[in-house]
């Protein structure tokens, strides 16, 4: 690969997108050309390149693209061949993409800001890899190790930030290094963590990764390579069904430069987004961070692009247009009391596919769980925000990945392994202890964490049409014509904000109203209440605050001492005001008095109304916008029409904010869902355990499982699958099989010697011949006891399990703790020495194999041995010293 200009991660970049049809193509870094324009129409870009010292990267320059990639660029009219990024030191980046902007051949220029790794900066030392136990508080990576392939063997991921310690004692095993780009030492220890967390070494020592057998490498994007273009040199190194994950976010158009606060995934950029479709169209997972900007992808903000972007862009967080394919994760917390609910720094929306661990991820790096001089040796136990989240998930898929390969069976694709995301896995949580919604909030960019609980007052602005929704100490500003969506920057404290607020009022109003008698608005705190003038810089009127009794004539004393919700409606011009399960009525045109007959109950007098909100509610607004009034009550609304005889409009209550994040992996549940959870495919459950015989046949190169009275047959040509119609009854299937050995068989084994298959129950044992139709040889059954030379008396009363192994010609049986090994090319006699204890003789033979089998099988192919007992089964591989394979014993199915 060329050698590119190395500039400052940490800057922002300039991407150039030249007109489709002028058919810009990049010659050398310093060079462009075209078929389709002549030399002096491009001769200004060469004397600008000249003249400005910068270079030209082409981001597809050498890519094929795929046909479903180009597809969504015919869609969105990109010619993905005319983006180039520009690689200067130039410091006026806005000056340049004046130049660019021009000339003819231009069709758009845009500046990124500079991305970061979206890191938390409030560690709390609570977690110890719950990540890895079982859902829903982790993703149950240690039941997909009980797997074939489900420690992520066979796939590539590569991680995309900026930098890493290769070098780190836990991260020796399985890992690529740096592929490409320049390690930038300052963000070594955040990709060390992310390494940490899907692959840390299975070692002993440290922290164990998700998918630890995966093999893990990393491009950095520092040094001027540059986020689209790392993207798409990572999916040409990679396969269909590899992973790419995003460690990286950027300024969005809500940021507001503190912290990382309207931070956002990398996708809302073109180029970015061209280059996450390219992957994914070539069958790459994408796993991308949602970024910790606290910001909500539907809101309307997110809609409209950024100076620079073409024409055709649109908003990709948008489900309705075209997709990236990348699944984006935000941040759940995995406390124990808010198990599954957002954390308050995670980006969410209807575009955020899964969640992950966002906090107190144990991992290799930082130092503060274990320090010292040596960094290669530094641990952390509060990796935190989507972080840590994305490694979780991306670990998660590695390992589904793994068994899939392992089970022979079709990897995931880009949108297969978004909807097992979406679509399995622990439920988000809501902070009420309910699931949380999947649709979009109806209040567009409302924190779930804290006004999705419930809000204490709500008030209509009669000047602008905004509302307003207050909560403890802040308070959001909300724009009707926006989508209902929360405008930039909110939520605001109330305190500074309101001018000439006493200190009391600063959090947790009980009530507020706009009245269009006086143009003023009312706040209500205890017992007293302000009055706010809108038309004198919304200042609190002299005198103020007042106290509730004596200044609303004709209130109850209950409602002096505090009201829980007014409003005021143009409907009839009168204002409502609200105390547990009452109401009163006011007239504004009657000297502010209290209509006669009240108060009333609220059950019955608001037709249509929900039961929960009869008893009393939180909050209650008028909007101008659409003459609707809204009820609140803990995380519920309701919308009351009245123009409509103040009935309910249907389809309510509804939830004020839901702050998707989605579901938690669950492993188990995936891998239940895609039928990969159990080693032993199409095993029944009866089959499960306790089996009774196994034997591999040499005639059709099958095993066979027996369990009471009936069998399976398993094809290892087909993935070690049960075949069709199976199990099926001994009786009537093994021609000549005595009554009593058609249920119960206690072993099996076949040989090579003669190719004949025995079966053993109780003191007897028959002899079947494969090659004669697998029918039971004449004069069988025989006793073993005189027909086996040299059994012990107590194997001849009956033995346990079976097994021939084809590594050195002899027939193993087990009894109880015991076994013989018989030589069938010496007269089928037993081996001087014998019998044997199994403990110390079969090294990896722990308990309960070393005291009681259930059965043994060879398998023909592989010359591996497998011992069952109880649920479990153990492969051991003669050829390495008769060792048990590693992460042995399995559970024979889920």
């Amino acid at each position: 690969m060329e050698q590119i200009l190395i500039t400052g991660s940490d800057k922002p970049e300039l991407v150039v997108i030249f007109k489709k049809e002028a058919k810009i193509r990049r010659k050398s870094a310093t060079e462009i050309t075209s078929k389709k324009v002549s030399k002096d129409a491009i001769k200004p870009i060469q004397d600008l390149m000249k003249k400005k010292k910068f270079k030209f990267q082409s981001l597809f320059e050498k890519s094929r693209i795929p046909k479903s990639a180009g597809k969504i660029y015919r869609k969105l009219k990109y010619d993905p061949k005319s983006f180039f990024l520009v690689q200067s030191e130039s410091k006026d980046l806005e000056k340049l993409k004046s130049d660019f902007l021009k000339n003819d051949l231009v069709e758009t220029a845009y500046i990124k800001p500079p991305t970061i790794e979206p890191n938390s900066s409030t560690p709390d030392f609570t977690g110890n890899q719950g990540y890895l136990e079982a859902a829903p508080e982790g993703v149950d990576a240690r039941y997909a190790w009980q797997f074939g392939g489900g420690r992520g063997e066979g796939i590539d991921i590569i991680d995309i930030e900026r930098g890493f310690n290769f070098d780190h004692e836990d991260l020796q095993d399985g890992f690529g290094g740096l592929l490409e780009g320049t390690n930038r030492a300052a963000s070594e220890n955040h990709g060390t963590a992310v390494l940490g967390v899907m692959g840390a070494d299975d070692n002993g020592f440290g922290v164990t990764g998700i998918s630890h057998n995966a093999h893990i490498s990393a491009i950095s994007y520092h040094g001027g390579l540059g986020t689209s273009q790392a993207i798409i040199n990572a999916a040409d190194r990679l396969n269909a069904g590899d992973i790419i994950l995003l460690e990286v976010h950027r300024p969005g158009p809500a940021a507001n430069g503190s912290g990382q606060d309207g931070f956002i995934a990398i996708e809302w950029w073109p180029d970015d987004f061209a280059a996450i479709v390219y992957a994914t169209s070539k069958g790459i997972i994408v796993v991308e961070a949602a970024g910790n900007g606290s910001e909500d992808f539907d809101n309307d903000i997110y809609n409209h692009p950024q100076s620079g972007f073409p024409n055709s862009w649109k908003n990709p967080f948008n489900l309705r247009n075209p997709q990236s394919g990348a699944i984006i994760v935000g941040a759940g917390s995995p406390s124990s009391t808010n198990n599954r609910t957002i954390l308050s720094f995670s980006n969410w929306g209807s575009r955020v596919d899964v969640q992950g661990w966002g906090q107190s991820v144990a991992t290799t790096g930082y130092g503060s769980l274990q320090g010292g001089t040596d960094d290669n040796c530094w641990y952390t136990n509060g990796f935190n925000g989507t972080s840590s989240a994305s490694p979780v998930v991306t670990g998660a898929l590695a390992c589904i990945q793994g068994r899939l390969k392992a089970r022979g069976k079709t990897l995931l694709t880009p949108d297969t392994a978004r909807n097992i995301m979406r679509n399995t896995g622990s439920n988000q949580m809501r902070f009420s202890g309910n699931t949380e919604g999947s649709s979009p909030s109806n209040w567009k960019g409302m924190p779930a964490n804290s006004f999705g609980r419930g809000i204490d007052a709500a008030l209509w602005n009669g000047k602008s049409d905004k509302l307003y929704m207050f909560k403890g100490s802040q308070y959001v500003k909300i724009n009707p014509n926006a989508n209902w969506s929360v405008e930039p920057e909110y939520p605001k404290p109330i305190s500074g904000n309101w001018s000439g607020f006493p200190s009391s009022f600063a959090s947790g109003v009980d009530a507020a109203f706009w009245s269009d008698t006086n143009n003023k608005v009312y706040f209500f705190k205890g017992s007293q209440y302000l009055r706010v003038d809108p038309n004198n810089g919304w200042k609190v009127d002299s005198g103020y605050p007042k106290s509730i009794s004596g200044n609303w004539p004709g209130l109850p004393t209950n409602f002096n001492n505090g009201i829980d919700a007014a409003i005021w409606n143009e409907k009839n011009n009168k204002i409502y005001f609200f105390k547990g399960g009452e109401y009163l009525r006011l007239d504004p045109n009657n000297s502010w008095n209290v209509d006669p007959g009240y108060p009333k109950p609220i059950l019955g007098n608001w037709p249509g109304l929900n039961s929960n909100f009869t008893n009393g509610v939180d909050a209650v607004l008028w909007s101008g916008t659409n003459n609707k009034v809204y009820f609140f009550k803990g995380e519920d609304y309701v919308r009351v029409d009245p123009f409509n005889g103040w009935n309910q409009d249907p389809g309510y209550p509804k939830l004020i904010a839901t702050n998707r994040i989605g579901k938690r992996p669950d492993l188990k549940q995936a891998f239940a869902t895609l039928n990969i959870d159990s080693n032993w495919p199409g095993f029944p459950s009866s089959f499960g355990q306790n089996l009774d015989a196994a034997v591999w046949a040499n005639k059709n190169n099958k095993a066979y499982f027996f369990k009471g009275n009936q069998y399976l047959r398993v094809n290892p040509a087909n993935n070690w699958e049960v075949d069709f119609g199976y199990p099926k009854p001994i009786s009537g299937n093994w021609s000549g099989f005595p009554a009593d050995f058609a249920n119960g068989v206690d072993a099996a084994v076949g040989n090579t010697v003669n190719n004949k298959i025995y079966f053993f129950k109780g003191s007897k044992y028959i002899r079947v011949d494969p090659n004669n139709g697998w029918k039971v040889d004449a004069g069988y059954p025989k006793s073993i006891s005189g027909n086996w030379a040299g059994l012990p008396a107590n194997f001849t009363n009956g033995i346990d399990a079976a097994i021939w192994s084809g590594t050195n010609n002899k027939i193993y049986f087990f009894k109880g703790s015991e076994y013989v090994r018989v030589d069938p090319n010496n007269s089928w006699k037993v081996d001087a020495g014998y019998p044997k204890p199994i403990t110390g003789n079969w090294p990896g033979l722990d308990t309960p194999f070393n005291n009681s089998l259930d059965c043994a099988l060879w398998n023909g192919n592989s010359n591996k041995m497998y011992f069952f007992s109880g649920s479990e089964y153990l492969k051991v591989n003669p050829a390495n010293n008769w060792k048990v394979d590693k992460y042995y014993p399995r559970p024979i199915i889920n």
